[in-house]
């Protein structure tokens, strides 16, 4: 059984810290990907609803204004190809911001092996001092000492892994929220050019 001396000696700060360092990485991996999905949601939305007013009179046309914060939605008479103009840049903003919040993540999964090996080389180096100390050359709690610092390295590689998967799924959302609204987008340039030219 684990003596309480011994679990203090294996959890290091640089355990702690990567323990923590973990929590945070999965529950803001989990906000981000259910504020990339409504995101995407939203978006596709406010196209399809300009899509259906620019089918119903190209031009000049009484509508809702379309904004990302919907708070902010005044009736009032606009071009539907100014609106959607207008609409694209501000999702495109808003995609730029998502994009530049999950890169924290992204510097977990670089930092983290790094920050284990840190760990680990101060848990070697505790180690040796231990024996220096102690005076004894028994290979046995020589490894003792080495196996616990290599718990660091260890957690951090776990850390890394985590963190790149939940990085580069939540890159590939946004990608591929970013094409499904530019081809929306471009649909909806389309039907309006045809719209218009045969009005």
């Amino acid at each position: 059984m684990i003596q309480y001396d011994e679990l203090l000696r294996v959890l290091s700060p640089v355990i702690i810290f990567l323990t923590v360092l973990s929590v945070f990485t999965l529950s803001y991996y989990l906000e981000r990907y259910f504020t990339i999905l409504a995101f995407g949601r939203k978006t596709l939305q406010a196209i399809i609803d300009l899509n259906e007013r620019a089918g119903m009179k190209p031009g000049k046309m009484l509508a809702k204004n379309v904004s990302a914060d919907e708070n902010n939605m005044q009736r009032q008479e606009f071009d539907i190809n100014e609106a959607a103009l207008h609409y694209k840049i501000e999702t495109d903003e808003l995609i730029e911001n998502l994009r530049i919040s999950i890169v924290k993540i992204g510097s977990i999964a670089a930092l983290s092996p790094y920050i284990g090996l840190l760990g680990t080389v101060i848990g070697i180096m505790n180690s040796f001092s231990e024996i220096a100390k102690s005076g004894t050359s028994n290979f046995a709690y020589v490894s003792k000492g080495i196996s616990e610092a290599l718990i660091a390295t260890a957690a951090g590689l776990f850390l890394a892994i985590l963190a790149s998967f939940c990085y580069n799924h939540l890159t590939s959302e946004l990608r591929a929220v970013n094409n499904s609204k530019n081809t929306a987008f471009e649909k909806m340039k389309i039907a309006y050019k045809g719209g218009a030219r045969n009005g």
